[in-house]
């Protein structure tokens, strides 16, 4: 039982007797008010006193059961690092009788029983999320391969892009020089037509 309908669980006779033992006050006493009380060196008295009592060695074990029965432990002593202080407001020295009142904390289960009704809604918005999560799934996957034909489709045209490039470039370089040729030819026609003899000291010349 654990300290409902008036009966004392095991763990607390086990732990009243311990600190009110003064065989084992060396490790384990009364506080000076008797509201709380102490162990001192965790390590020797998890090595030396529990076994004995609790049949482990473990003080992390000790401490969790201490405070599913509500204990709560005090700020550390100053100057004081190996000794931990616990209190309960029922377990006080000289007053056992007020051991009945301290109780067990319940589970979550046993304070609350969960019904098909509390799960059912639940499970339909797992199942919501899940055809989301498959839906997601499949509008990536198909995005992956619409991207990856619109990147062949980029490069493709980037390519036909940089050879008109070329072509342009070359047809530009062309109609330069076509310029410059007609530039030259519509020159000496304007010569000609002011001094007709140019053309015939053209030819002396380039004949000498």
């Amino acid at each position: 039982m654990d300290g409902r309908g008036g009966v004392v669980s095991p763990f607390l006779i086990k732990l009243w007797t311990l600190v009110d033992n003064q065989e084992t006050n060396e490790l384990i006493f009364w506080s000076a008010n008797g509201q709380s009380f102490l162990v001192y060196d965790e390590h020797r008295f998890a090595k030396e006193i529990l076994p004995k009592y609790f049949k482990h060695s473990k003080m992390n074990s000790f401490v969790r059961q201490l405070n599913m029965y509500g204990f709560c432990k005090v700020d550390a002593i100053r100057d004081k690092k190996d000794i931990s202080e616990f209190e309960h407001p029922c377990f006080v020295r000289g007053s056992s009788k007020l051991l009945k009142k301290v109780k067990r904390k319940a589970s979550i289960i046993r304070q609350k029983k969960i019904h098909w009704r509390d799960v059912g809604p639940i499970m339909k918005e797992m199942k919501r999320m899940r055809r989301t999560h498959e839906t997601m799934n499949n509008l990536l996957y198909f995005l992956q391969l619409e991207n990856r034909d619109l990147w062949f489709e980029v490069l493709n045209l980037q390519q036909k892009h940089a050879q008109q490039q070329k072509v342009v470039h070359k047809l530009f370089q062309f109609l330069i020089l076509l310029a410059q040729v007609n530039h030259l030819i519509g020159l000496k026609r304007k010569l000609s037509n002011l001094w007709p003899g140019m053309a015939t000291f053209q030819s002396s010349t380039s004949c000498t």
